[in-house]
């Protein structure tokens, strides 16, 4: 396994918030957009990757690695 030195931070919190799920909103029903419309469920995700990608130097000075998120998920209409 390769180890990388640099961390991306923002692929983990992102990893760590859906990994309870991803509430799914009906946004037909709501026509003033100043509330948040009624849940009709859920993404259940069944599977989270995280993957380090190699910047090269002429693209970036100050960070070497990023990070891309990759997420398997299926629709729980009773997750509401």
């Amino acid at each position: 396994m390769h180890w990388v030195t640099q961390r991306d931070d923002l692929a983990y919190t992102i990893k760590n918030a859906i990994q309870q799920g991803i509430l799914v909103y009906d946004y037909q029903t709501n026509e003033d957009f100043t509330t948040l419309p009624d849940s009709i469920g859920a993404l259940s995700v069944e599977e989270i990757k995280i993957k380090p990608v190699k910047i090269y130097a002429q693209l970036s000075s100050k960070y070497n690695w990023r990070t891309t998120v990759t997420l398997t998920a299926f629709f729980n209409s009773s997750s509401t």
